[in-house]
C-alpha cells in the first residue's frame, strides 16, 4: 500500500541552536592569580621586615633604643603593619576567588565542548531526515514510511529539546560563574596605595624581603608548583627562604600537601591544615543548611575527614611518642572514596622505610585499620628502638562497594600502579634532595621497601614492572597475591630476584588465583602470574597462620609471616625462613609444598 503524494504531511523539523559560548582563558586567569599571589608575597615580606628587622632595636624587643622617639616609631610601625595585614588578606582573597572561577571555568568549557559535539551530530541527523523527506515528497509514499518519519521526527525533537535545556543550563552556569567572580571582586578592598611607606630604622631605607608564594611567579620559575616533576618541586622548595615557606603553608596548603618531592614534614603540616579546614567547613554546612545536595556532599567530606582524624589518633595511640605524619590527604579523590597516606615514624629521617599497599575494599574510611597494620609492623620490627618508618598508603581506587566486581580485572591495579610509582618516586626525590636518599656505601641513607597485600600486591606488580622502581626501592614483597600484575617474573622488578619476597599461605584462596606461567595477562581476570611459583623466581617465605583467616593474617602478631616481614623491612631479608615454591604440578593439583613441609 502507498499513500498519494498529495496526502503527505508536512513536518517542520527544528535544528539545534548554537551552543552557548563560555568565555575565558585559563592561562590568562592563571597569570592574574600569579600577579595577586606575588603582590601578597611582597606585602607579607614587608610585614616580616616590620615585625623583625625594622623593630629589632627597640627596647621592648630586648635591645637598647627606648624613649619617646622609640615609642612614636613603634606606634607608626604598628599602624603600617595593620594596613599591610589587611592588604595581604585582601590580595589572598582575590587570588582564591580567581582560582575558584578558574576551576569552574574548566568544567564549563568541558561541558561546552561536549554540547557542541552533540549539536553537530543532531544538526546532521535533522538535515538528513529533511533531505529524505524532500526527496520522497513528490512520490507515492511506501506503506509504513509515514510512521517511520513520525517516529524519527519525534525522537529528534526530544533530543533537540534535551540539548536546548542543557544549553540553557550551561548559559546560566557560565553567567553564574561570572557573577560569582564579580561579587567576590566587589567585596575586594584592594590595597591602600596612599599608605605610608614602612619607616626605616636609623634613617636607612627599609628594603622589603619578598616572601611566600611569589616564588611561583613568572620570574621565579613560572608555573604552579603542582605542575613540576618531583625533583623540580624538591629544588623549588629548597630554594625558598624560611619566610617564603611559611607564607606558602599559611596561604596555600592545598598546593603542598600532596606534592611529590616535598619533605614529609611540609606535607604533614599542609595536610593537617587542610584536614582541620575540611572538618570545620563541612560541619558548618551540616549545621546551617537544609539543602539535600549540599548536605550530602558535606556529609561525605566530613566522614572522610573524620576517618583520617581518627586514624591519626590511632597511630598516636598505637605508637606512643613516635612521629606520625599525614603524608597524603585528599577526601574527594577517586569519586569520593578518598586518599590518605599516614606514616608512623619520621619519613624525612628514617633509615628504614616500609610502604604498605592494601587490597580490595580499602578506601579512606579504612584509614584507621591500615594505620593499625602499619603500627603492628612498626612494633614487630622494633620501630621504637630502630630508625624506622612504616606507611599506610591508601592512594588508589581499590575495588570497593559497587565496584567490588572489578577485583577480578586488572584495570584498577594497573592504574593504581601508576599512582603508587609516582608517590614512591616523589618520596625518593625528596630524600635525595635533602641528602638522605639512596646511594652507595656511606652515602646510602635510605633502605626502602614496598609491601603489597592481596589486590595491592597486583598493584605493586604493575608499579614495579620493567624495573620502574629499581632506582628507588631495595625490596618488594607480595602477600596473598591473586597475581603479580605486570611483572612476569621477579627479575622484572630490576632489583635482583633475591630482593623480591613472596608470602602465600597454603590455605589462602586468593593466593591460588595467579597464572601458571610468567605471562602477566594470565590468572583469574588477567591479574598475572602466581608469584609463589618456581617459574616466577621470588624468595618465598613461611607464612602459615593456622586454619582460619589465612588471607588476612599475614600481619597478625605472633605469626611467622609477620616475623619474616619484620626482618625484611629492616634490611635483614637474608634471615627469613624460606618456604618451598610451587611447581606447575602443585598449581594444577592445588597441592602446596607449604602443607607438606616437615616442621
Amino acid at each position: 500500500m502507498t499513500l498519494p503524494a498529495t496526502t503527505l504531511p508536512f513536518y517542520v523539523l527544528t535544528h539545534p541552536e548554537p551552543t552557548a559560548p563560555v568565555h575565558g582563558d585559563a592561562e590568562d586567569v592563571e597569570r592574574v592569580i600569579r600577579g595577586l599571589v606575588g603582590a601578597a608575597s611582597v606585602v607579607a615580606g614587608q610585614q616580616d621586615f616590620l615585625t623583625d628587622t625594622a623593630t629589632s632595636a627597640i627596647g621592648e624587643h630586648g635591645a637598647t633604643w627606648s624613649g619617646r622617639a622609640a615609642s612614636a616609631y613603634l606606634a607608626d610601625t604598628a599602624a603600617v603593619i595593620a594596613r599591610h595585614a589587611t592588604a595581604r588578606l585582601e590580595l589572598v582573597k582575590a587570588a582564591r576567588a580567581f582560582a575558584a572561577y578558574a576551576d569552574r571555568l574548566a568544567g564549563l568549557q568541558s561541558s561546552q565542548r561536549e554540547l557542541s559535539d552533540r549539536r553537530v551530530g543532531l544538526d546532521r541527523a535533522v538535515a538528513d531526515l529533511e533531505r529524505e523527506m524532500a526527496d520522497l515528497a513528490s512520490h507515492a509514499l511506501p506503506a509504513g514510511r509515514l510512521a517511520t518519519w513520525r517516529d524519527r521526527a519525534d525522537e529528534l525533537a526530544a533530543l533537540v529539546a534535551e540539548y536546548t535545556a542543557d544549553n540553557l543550563r550551561l548559559l546560566e552556569a557560565a553567567a553564574a560563574n561570572e557573577n560569582a567572580l564579580v561579587t567576590a571582586l566587589d567585596r575586594y578592598g584592594g590595597v591602600d596605595r596612599t599608605a605610608a611607606s614602612p619607616p626605616g630604622s636609623g634613617g636607612a631605607a627599609a628594603a622589603p624581603v619578598r616572601t611566600g608564594p611569589a616564588t611561583i611567579g613568572p620570574h621565579h620559575g613560572g608555573e604552579d608548583p603542582g605542575k613540576r616533576s618531583p625533583a623540580e618541586r624538591a629544588r623549588w622548595w629548597a630554594g625558598l627562604t624560611a619566610s617564603q615557606q611559611t607564607a606558602m603553608l599559611r596561604d596555600f596548603p592545598e598546593r603542598l600537601g600532596n606534592g611529590p618531592g616535598l619533605p614529609a614534614r611540609v606535607r604533614d603540616d599542609a595536610n593537617r591544615r587542610v584536614l582541620r579546614r575540611d572538618l570545620a567547613a563541612s560541619r558548618a554546612i551540616l549545621d546551617s543548611t537544609g539543602d539535600p545536595t549540599r548536605r550530602r556532599a558535606a556529609m561525605r567530606r566530613w566522614r572522610n575527614a573524620t576517618s583520617v582524624a581518627d586514624a591519626l589518633q590511632r597511630a598516636a595511640r598505637d605508637a606512643p611518642g613516635v612521629t606520625v605524619q599525614l603524608y597524603g590527604y585528599d577526601p574527594a579523590a577517586f569519586g569520593g572514596d578518598g586518599k590518605s597516606v599516614i606514616a608512623i615514624g619520621d619519613l624525612d629521617e628514617a633509615r628504614h622505610v616500609a610502604w604498605n599497599v592494601p587490597g580490595m575494599t580499602t578506601d579512606i574510611s579504612g584509614s584507621a585499620d591500615a594505620v593499625g597494620t602499619a603500627a603492628t609492623l612498626f612494633q614487630a620490627a622494633g620501630g621504637a628502638h630502630r630508625d624506622l618508618a612504616t606507611v599506610a598508603w591508601i592512594g588508589y581506587d581499590a575495588p570497593n562497594g559497587a565496584d567490588l566486581g572489578a577485583v577480578t580485572a586488572a584495570g584498577a591495579a594497573r592504574d593504581g600502579g601508576e599512582y603508587l610509582a609516582d608517590d614512591v618516586e616523589g618520596f625518593a626525590a625528596a630524600r635525595a634532595a635533602s641528602g638522605t636518599g639512596q646511594g652507595t656505601g656511606a652515602s646510602d641513607h635510605l633502605d626502602l621497601h614496598v609491601i603489597g597485600h592481596s589486590y595491592g600486591a597486583t598493584t605493586l606488580g604493575w608499579a614495579g614492572d620493567s624495573g620502574r622502581l629499581a632506582e628507588e626501592v631495595d625490596s618488594v614483597t607480595l602477600l596473598g597475591a591473586p597475581g603479580a600484575g605486570g611483572a612476569a617474573t621477579a627479575a622484572e622488578f630490576g632489583i635482583g630476584s633475591e630482593h623480591v619476597y613472596v608470602g602465600a599461605a597454603s590455605d589462602d584462596p586468593v593466593a591460588k588465583l595467579g597464572g601458571l606461567d610468567g605471562r602477566p595477562w594470565t590468572g583469574v581476570g588477567g591479574l598475572g602470574a602466581d608469584p609463589a611459583t618456581t617459574h616466577f623466581g621470588g624468595e618465598r617465605f613461611r607464612a602459615e597462620s593456622g586454619p582460619f583467616g589465612s588471607h588476612t593474617a599475614y600481619f597478625r602478631p605472633g605469626t611467622e609471616s609477620l616475623d619474616n616481614l619484620a626482618k625484611i623491612v629492616v634490611g635483614r631479608g637474608d634471615e627469613i625462613l624460606h618456604e618451598n615454591r610451587k611447581s606447575a604440578f602443585d598449581v594444577l593439583t592445588g597441592l602446596d609444598p607449604a602443607r607438606r613441609r616437615d616442621d
